[in-house]
Formats: structure tokens, C-alpha cells, sequence
């Protein structure tokens, strides 16, 4: 279903429940979670003039920009910004108004700084400036696009189910507990997700995987989810997210969420792409 037509059977939904203070009353979740300065800092979108293929991505301009000063990029990190390590991009799902900049956000810098680690490191990509500019970014892009999937996922659920309050209920009252830990499922199949589609970002799979467990609880549980074991992580993340759901059993949950995007292992579209470039100074 075209994302569109999702957002407004979602607001149609949204119109027919009685209680409607109880959807307006919940806030992005993720502003507990990632710097105000860099979520309320100005960005701006990526213009998608030709499809998200890695053999068209070397025509954006802003890949020929990063690639042609690779050698000049300053990939130090300022002391004490954990959330220079820790953040590198992030989701805003639509479900949160406004919605003028859900999509994937990406740090300039961030991308920067990952495409030099690449040409230096990666066997595949070193030296190879223009590629691991492209590598970076389909790095960070698919691991997002994951939580775009599993929001588009819970749409459809709710709009099945007749329930618009899963999602928000979700990355509130379990996704935001538990981020950062071990018992984050959801970055653990993001990464897993990432990790099955190294052809796609073409970074070289042994690489990939010692990169990914070096990460943060949760983050680094991808292992546990790869190859076979990755439907069954979905199917208890779904279960997490239909927690508390009272007009349908899990099963029958589940076997909505199979009936979805999920089952193209190479399903990846466009999406917006949002950059940031500078955080907002906050006094």
C-alpha cells in the first residue's frame, strides 16, 4: 500500500475513535532519546531525481561532494558527545505530527566521517572514494528503513484491527524503556536486517559483521537474529508491539505481518531523506 493511502486510512481511523485527546496527548517518543539540538536543527531533504539503486547514488551531488574531500574530513570526535558515537541517524515515523519531516535523518558530518572509516578499513571499498561515500550512506539508510517497515507494518495492523494506538503505545511505553539495552529487539533486527543486505550497501560481510558487534546493547544482539532466526525475532517483536491488543489474537497479528513487505528480502524504496548539517545552539 503506497504510503499515502497508509497515512490516510490512518487519519480516517484516527477520525472515528471517540477519544481522540488520548492520541493528541502522546509526544515523539524520540525527543527523549536523541539530542534537541540535533533534532530541531535545520535540515534539508535529499531530492530523489533518479531511484535509490547503488549504481544511480554516485550521481547525487552531495556523494561527488564527500567523495571529492574524503583526505579533508575531520573524523574527531568532540569529548564528552556520546551522541557523536552513539547517533548517527535516526526515524521519524508519521504517526507524529508534523509530519513535513518524517522519513530518515541522516548527520552530514556522521556520513562523512563513516565513509572515511570504510576507505580506510573495509577491504572491499579501500581507497575507493566514491563507493564508500555510497556504502555509508545505504549503511545508514538501511538500517533506518527497517524502523520505517516496522511502522508501516503496525499501520496496517491498526488499520486492520481497528486500532490507531499500537505504535504509539509501543515506542512509548516499551521501545523508549528499553533502548540502549540488550533487550532492545527492535535495533537488534534493524542491524540484522542490515547485516543480510550487505550486498546492497556492498560492504564486505566479515567487516560488516565485527563493526556491528562492536556496537551498543541491542544493538549488537543482531547476531542472534540472522539467517532462519530472523522471522521468529519478528514475530516476538510484533508480539511486543501487540502487547496489549484486545480484538485479535497475536497469531493472527503475526500473520498480517507476514503479508507485508517483509516477505521481499530486497524490498527498499524511497522514502524521505532528511540531512542535518549544523545543531541548533539551545540557551
Amino acid at each position: 500500500m503506497p504510503i499515502k493511502d497508509l497515512i490516510n486510512k490512518l487519519d480516517e481511523l484516527l477520525q472515528q475513535q471517540q477519544d481522540k485527546s488520548r492520541f493528541n496527548k502522546y509526544k515523539n517518543p524520540l525527543l527523549s532519546l536523541i539530542t534537541p539540538g540535533w533534532y530541531f536543527a535545520d535540515s534539508f531533504k535529499l531530492n530523489h531525481s533518479v531511484p535509490l539503486k547503488w549504481e544511480n547514488y554516485e550521481k547525487n551531488d552531495y556523494v561527488s561532494k564527500l567523495a571529492n574531500n574524503i583526505n579533508e574530513i575531520d573524523t574527531s570526535i568532540p569529548e564528552g558527545s556520546t551522541f557523536e558515537v552513539n547517533f548517527c541517524s535516526w526515524y521519524q515515523p508519521y504517526h507524529f505530527a508534523p509530519r513535513d519531516k518524517w522519513g530518515v535523518h541522516i548527520r552530514y558530518r556522521c556520513w562523512g566521517t563513516l565513509s572515511v572509516e570504510l576507505y580506510r578499513e573495509c577491504p572491499n571499498l579501500i581507497n575507493n572514494c566514491i563507493d564508500s561515500v555510497k556504502a555509508a550512506f545505504f549503511y545508514l539508510y538501511i538500517h533506518e528503513f527497517f524502523h520505517h517497515l516496522i511502522e508501516n507494518v503496525t499501520s496496517i495492523i491498526e488499520i486492520e484491527c481497528k486500532d490507531p494506538f499500537l505504535y504509539v503505545n509501543y515506542l512509548s511505553n516499551i521501545y523508549t524503556k528499553i533502548f540502549n539495552t540488550s533487550e532492545c529487539l527492535e535495533e537488534s533486527l534493524a542491524n540484522s536486517y542490515l547485516f543480510e543486505r550487505n550486498d546492497l550497501c556492498h560492504i564486505e560481510k566479515e567487516y560488516l559483521e565485527r563493526k556491528l558487534l562492536n556496537q551498543n546493547p541491542g544493538y549488537n544482539s543482531f547476531i542472534n537474529y540472522s539467517g532462519a532466526n530472523f522471522k521468529d525475532g519478528l514475530n516476538q517483536l510484533i508480539s511486543q508491539i501487540a502487547t496489549n491488543f484486545e480484538y485479535s489474537s497475536t497469531a493472527k497479528i503475526i500473520n498480517i505481518a507476514e503479508k507485508t513487505e517483509f516477505t521481499n528480502i530486497q524490498y527498499l524504496e524511497n522514502i524521505p531523506i532528511w540531512i542535518h548539517q549544523t545543531p541548533l545552539p539551545l540557551y
